[in-house]
């Protein structure tokens, strides 16, 4: 316990983080830790931080590249997508669906997630990415607000999702616009 103190005052002492692009420079050492690397997002051909997709339609996909010391567990990777205004929308991590981030070498690994046919209704949304412990427990590393996206629709929808729906017991036609 007294190591562990020890180390923890240390950290919090340490000069403030650097930006994420910096964060996990090739020859840092990371022990007992893990960095975000990259935040990549696209949608189809676009690839950017900001991007503009249409409700329903377009799928998300965002590529989060990270390091970790070799000697611990795969890390998990978490997200949280907000509102312009802060209200939460979703939160998922690879631990809660069961699913591993894949390893690219010894200590660096990679995680795609992808949103299909993004339901969220009309509005300005962003999305923040975690690097956690195996279980979710403890966070190593944090980028929040790396993905800013514009969701456009036509219809007049309100509320922050597009609910798949069916009406009059007809289950063999199914909006979500």
């Amino acid at each position: 316990p007294a190591e562990v103190t020890r180390r923890y005052l240390g950290e919090m002492q340490a000069p403030a983080a650097q930006p994420l692009a910096a964060s996990a420079s090739a020859g840092s050492a990371l022990c007992g830790q893990g960095k975000i690397v990259s935040v990549t997002a696209r949608s189809g051909e676009r690839q950017g931080n900001e991007l503009s997709l249409l409700a329903g339609e377009e799928t998300l996909e965002v590529t989060v590249r990270f390091r970790f010391d070799a000697a611990l567990p795969m890390p998990c990777v978490a997200f949280g997508i907000e509102t312009e205004a802060g209200v939460a929308v979703s939160s998922g991590s690879s631990v809660a669906d069961g699913v591993m981030p894949r390893a690219l070498a010894a200590g660096e690994g990679e995680a795609v997630l992808r949103f299909p046919q993004l339901p969220l209704a009309q509005g300005r949304y962003r999305l923040s990415v975690f690097l956690g412990c195996e279980r979710a427990l403890h966070v190593y590393d944090q980028a929040l607000y790396c993905v800013e996206f514009q969701v456009v629709h036509g219809g007049k929808v309100q509320g922050v999702c597009l609910l798949p729906r069916c009406w009059n017991d007809d289950a063999s036609r199914v909006f979500v616009r």
